[in-house]
C-alpha cells in the first residue's frame, strides 16, 4: 500500500529527470491507521497503539521517462510502551499540533520518542523516507555526494 502511494506521488509530480516519491503507512496488526482527524482521534490511536509494537512502511519510487525505474520499502518495528490515558493527554498537550500530519500521532524524532521502549529498523524509514537505501541506489548510477 506505501508502494502505491508513493508511486502514484512520482508519477503525478513526474517532469524531466529522476523524480521521487515517498509515502508512509503505520500497521497495527490487520489496521491501516491514518493521520488523526483532530486531538481526540490522536488520543484514541496513542490509546490503540500503547503497549503494542506496530510497523511503519516507508515506500520510496524514483521515476524516470513516465516509468518506475527504482523502488524499495522500509519497514521499521516500534514497540510503544503501555501509557495510561492521562499519559497520553499530557503527551498530546505539548506535541499537538505538530503531530496532527503524522501517522500515529506522534513524531518519534521529538517527544515522541519517549513513548517508545523499542525501535527496530532503519531510522530513516521511521522518518517516512528509506535514505540509505535511495542514495545506496543513486550511487548505482553513478552519482557522486560531494
Amino acid at each position: 500500500m506505501a508502494d502505491a502511494l508513493a508511486e502514484a506521488k512520482a508519477r503525478r509530480a513526474a517532469r524531466d529527470g529522476l523524480t521521487l516519491g515517498c509515502d508512509q503507512i503505520l500497521a497495527l496488526k490487520s489496521e491501516v491507521l491514518a493521520k488523526p482527524t483532530d486531538r481526540a482521534d490522536a488520543q484514541a490511536q496513542l490509546e490503540r497503539l500503547s503497549g503494542q509494537t506496530h510497523q511503519l512502511f516507508s515506500a520510496a519510487v524514483l521515476y524516470e521517462d513516465d516509468r518506475a525505474v527504482w523502488r524499495h520499502v522500509g519497514v521499521a518495528r516500534m514497540t510503544m510502551h503501555s501509557l495510561t490515558p492521562a499519559e497520553i493527554s499530557t503527551y498530546l498537550d505539548s506535541a499537538w499540533p505538530g503531530v496532527a500530519s503524522s501517522v500515529g500521532a506522534y513524531q518519534a524524532e521529538a517527544l515522541g520518542a519517549r513513548l517508545f521502549s523499542r525501535i527496530d529498523g532503519d531510522w530513516f524509514s521511521v522518518l517516512g523516507m528509506p535514505l540509505l537505501d535511495i542514495c545506496s541506489y543513486l550511487r548505482l548510477r553513478g552519482w557522486r555526494f560531494e
